[in-house]
This record gives C-alpha cells, sequence and structure tokens, in this order.
C-alpha cells in the first residue's frame, strides 16, 4: 500500500471475509461445502473455535490444539509476507 488509507482498506477487504466465513457468526456446519473448506484456511476459524471451546465448553485440550494451528498458519504468512514484501524504498 501506498498510504495508510490505501492499507486500512486492504485490511478490511481481508479481514471481513474472513470474519463472516470464519463460523463466528454462525456454526460452519450450516454453510456449505465449498465454503466450509474455503473456512478450513482462515486462522479466524481456529481462533474463534478454541475461543468457543475454552468459554463455552471448558475444554483447554481442544483450544490448544486450535491455538497450534493458529500459530503454525501465522508463521507461514509471516514467512510468505517477508518473502514477498519489498523492504528497498523506491
Amino acid at each position: 500500500a501506498k498510504n495508510s488509507d490505501t492499507a486500512a482498506g486492504i485490511s478490511q477487504a481481508i479481514g471481513q471475509p474472513m470474519l463472516w466465513l470464519s463460523g463466528v457468526f454462525w456454526r460452519l456446519e450450516e454453510l456449505p461445502k465449498f465454503v466450509q473448506t474455503i473456512s478450513k484456511a482462515l486462522p479466524l476459524t481456529y481462533l474463534g473455535r478454541g475461543l468457543r471451546e475454552t468459554m463455552v465448553n471448558g475444554n483447554d485440550a481442544a483450544a490448544l490444539k486450535d491455538l497450534a494451528v493458529v500459530v503454525v498458519l501465522a508463521a507461514g504468512f509471516f514467512a510468505a509476507a517477508s518473502m514477498l514484501i519489498s523492504w528497498k524504498e523506491k
């Protein structure tokens, strides 16, 4: 992004669909199969499920499993972003 306004728009364009597709507002089982497949690639899916397992069901073991998935996805996205972003001043 060339400025902060563009960066804010890009983050909203990425964040809003992820929020709606991650199962935060409704159960993933109610969504079509192809959307469920997309949702499994979103970190927010595992974060929301982990929080739900801890706070609603009291299942800390399942939450730790979801946390591990979030950490792996974050490391992968960080590595990809580090390779794609140009650090040189233009």
